[in-house]
């Protein structure tokens, strides 16, 4: 569903545009709200800017541009911001992830040059972040890599790790050699 003050639909190229303001939710009740779209029916392709996205696991992500496949259900976006949700945290934290692009599939996720943390949001720098050049997040396996990963604590670099990963937030424990 579209709701919207102004949409135009081309007939001839099967596209419906819309330059203000506009909110749209999908087969999967996941809501976008957003500056601008455009979607081409025929590709089943989805241009969304300046966008905020939240998904049904209340999820929210703020992206500067984003395509959507809506027949695979696949996002391509740049400049990611994303407030996760909290139910695994401790409640005082703020989880979250920033990075220059996004990859975003029903069981995968890669951000590139990627920052995460669960530090609350504040005017300085977090108390300590993880970035990496790549974070991937495998849903059915569970588990989030990280390639090249540098840990910070007070923006000094304390840690490097050419390649990390550890269970994600949904698992209770994890056995192995630590």
């Amino acid at each position: 569903s579209i709701e919207t003050s102004l949409i135009t639909y081309n007939y001839n190229l099967k596209i419906l545009d819309s330059k203000t303001q506009s909110i749209l939710k999908d087969q999967f009740d996941n809501i976008f709200d957003t500056q601008s779209f455009n979607y081409d029916i025929n590709k089943n392709i989805l241009k969304i800017n300046k966008a905020n996205f939240k998904d049904t696991k209340n999820n929210n992500f703020y992206v500067d541009l984003a395509f959507i496949n809506t027949s695979s259900n696949k996002m391509f976006g740049k400049d990611i911001e994303i407030d996760l949700n909290n139910e695994t945290f401790n409640k005082n934290n703020e989880p979250r992830l920033k990075g220059n692009s996004i990859v975003y599939e029903n069981d995968y996720t890669e951000i590139t040059k990627g920052i995460f943390t669960t530090c609350k949001k504040n005017d300085n720098c977090p108390p300590w972040q993880l970035s990496a050049e790549k974070i991937q997040h495998d849903k059915k396996k569970k588990t989030i890599n990280y390639k090249n990963a540098l840990l910070k604590v007070y923006d000094v670099p304390v840690m490097y790790f050419p390649k990390f990963f550890h269970p994600d937030p949904t698992v209770d424990r994890k056995s192995g050699f630590l």
